[in-house]
């Protein structure tokens, strides 16, 4: 599809008038991205949870180690690598400076240990460098991970995800994609126009694993990315593998035939999102200031209140879903105890069984007996997590369901509320972004070998038949009294850690869904209070610039959707 200038043109237009309503740090995002869609250059945004090897994929994509990786979340500050000829490195700070650095000195700005928290208030840091993969002015933005224990680098990432013209979810092979990843994975397509999956590490799993696990990242990630390709490989061994081939040609493939179709598609619908905010924020500025000071203080109050109360009710909707994963986390704790005993009950029972009377030699009606108590624990133990599975995902879906559709329809009250007591029309929000739970945990048993080292070392034993049955049958005991318990403590963790990212992804949609809904209200009223100190005069100066700044952001909210739906058509 060919750009037309004039969209381009529209846009960049409609974007800037937007960006100079908006706070320093949000109108920087924007600038950058009319800057880059006037140069026809693509941004190609890495994301995924912390280690799955984003930094890694750069490097592979250059050639060379540009960004510092390891074994703990590195990735602080988002870092944008840049295809080019020469290669040079500068950083931008929050208080407006920006200057050259060395390459060397990218380590202590971008990564937590050099620079802990972002103390050092780095915003952005560049690199450029060549890169046999991507054409030159190819922007490479590698994020700092969502879900690090490092809550500034999960701020960081979100701020990143503001402007992106083509999205790379990185994902680990071991362990599978998770809710959140899926969750970041919808809310990126929201701007990105296109998406590619890569399924990373797979150099830690056996060969005959990647099959499955692509197709259970295809089907996890199909409400979110449905087309999106999917490339399993190893970063770190880059050169070694098809999928890397396959991923590398397919990126300079998209950049090359749609990279400015994307790159416009994609800065009409960032700037749209700020400008819906940007109307309401304007539309309460005005009414209140339209009102008599005392009017305008007691409306304001009022508007606290709403405010305070949809807050409110967020926080209980988190409180309700944790509450709800507490409950079912006892009861996992409680049935696991519960089937354990049954489980170690029915195979003494078993073992007591097929011991009395025999006269096969101890050793071999030891090992009968051993995979005969394996095979009935197994069966227990698969059949437990089976259920138990199931009605968590089952309770935990129905009270997500539940919790998010109240607070959604408890959000758009408040909106209206607030839109009646200043009789004012705000903007369509839209649907509220809904969580995406993953699914239960596969469950697979794996054969201990401490019993056959335990039968190979007795071989040697010259011990009568008599006392060697009676010692077989005591290491049994002793071998069931750990062995049993076990695939139920596997499959009790997996469900933990199922339960426990389950909740977190809960989380995260609660705040997303207010801040959707309220943010802009609430910088709205911000704002409103420090106006209301303003004489009469002077507040009836501002009115007139607020009704031009309306006229203005109306405008290119048109001028924005307008090209936002050229953009999604079809060449």
């Amino acid at each position: 599809m060919t750009v037309q200038p004039l969209h381009a043109d529209v846009v960049a237009s409609a974007a800037l008038e937007v960006a100079a309503l908006l706070p320093p740090e949000r109108a920087s995002a924007l600038t950058d991205a009319v800057s880059r869609m006037r140069t026809g250059r693509v941004r190609v945004l890495l994301l995924g949870e912390a280690k799955r090897g984003k930094s890694t994929l750069v490097n592979a994509l250059f050639g060379r180690d540009l960004l510092p990786t390891g074994v703990l979340p590195v990735t602080s500050v988002p870092t944008v690598v840049e295809a080019g000829a020469e290669v040079s490195a500068s950083a931008r700070f929050l208080d407006g400076r920006s200057h050259e650095i060395a390459l060397q000195d990218v380590a202590g700005l971008v990564s937590e240990a050099g620079n802990p928290g972002n103390r050092r208030g780095v915003d952005l840091v560049r690199i450029v460098a060549p890169s046999p993969y991507l054409p030159d002015g190819t922007q490479v933005v590698d994020t700092p991970g969502t879900g690090s224990i490092h809550r500034a680098n999960t701020a960081e990432a979100e701020r990143a995800r503001a402007t992106v013209d083509l999205a790379v979810l990185v994902l680990a092979a071991d362990p599978p994609v998770s809710a959140a990843e899926v969750g970041l994975a919808a809310d990126v397509m929201a701007t990105a126009s296109h998406a590619a999956v890569v399924v990373n590490k797979i150099d830690l799993v056996r060969p005959d694993e990647v099959d499955r696990i692509v197709t259970f990242t295809r089907d996890a990630l199909a409400g979110a990315v449905a087309e999106a390709p999917i490339f399993a490989m190893s970063a770190r061994h880059a050169l070694a593998g098809t999928g890397w081939r396959r991923f590398t040609a397919r990126l300079a493939t998209q950049i090359d035939i749609h990279g400015r179709t994307d790159v416009v598609a994609s800065t009409a619908r960032a700037a749209a999102r700020e400008a819906r905010m940007v109307l309401d924020m304007l539309r309460i500025q005005q009414e209140l200031l339209r009102r008599p000071t005392t009017t305008a203080a007691t409306t304001i109050d009022r508007l606290d209140q709403l405010l305070a109360t949809a807050r409110h009710q967020a926080t209980s909707a988190g409180d309700h879903l944790r509450g709800e994963a507490r409950r079912l986390r006892s009861a996992l704790d409680t049935s696991h105890e519960q089937q354990v005993a049954v489980a170690l009950s029915d195979a003494r029972r078993l073992l007591d069984t097929r011991w009395a009377g025999t006269t096969s030699p101890p050793e071999r009606q030891a090992e009968l007996t051993r995979q005969a108590i394996q095979a009935a624990v197994a069966g227990h133990a698969h059949a437990w997590f089976t259920q138990t599975a199931t009605e968590m995902d089952t309770t935990m879906r129905m009270a997500a369901g539940a919790v998010l559709g109240q607070l959604a329809a408890d959000l758009r009250q408040a909106r209206a509320a607030v839109a009646e007591v200043l009789d004012v029309e705000l903007a369509e929000i839209g649907e509220t972004p809904s969580a995406q739970l993953p699914d239960p945990p596969s469950f697979a048993l794996t054969t201990g070998t401490s019993w056959r080292e335990l039968i190979t070392s007795s071989l040697a034993d010259r011990l009568p038949a008599r006392l060697r049955r009676r010692r077989r049958r005591r290491q049994l005991h002793a071998w069931a009294s750990s062995a049993v318990p076990a695939p139920f403590g596997r499959a009790r963790a997996g469900l933990q850690i199922w339960l426990d990212t389950a909740t977190a992804e809960l989380d995260r949609s609660l705040a997303t869904a207010a801040r959707h809904h309220l943010s802009g209200l609430e910088q709205a009223l911000a704002a409103a209070r420090i106006q209301h100190e303003r004489t009469a005069a002077g507040n009836a100066g501002l009115l007139d610039e607020i009704a031009a700044r309306l006229r203005v952001v109306s405008a290119a909210m048109a001028d924005l959707d307008g090209a936002d739906r050229r953009g999604r058509q079809k060449p």
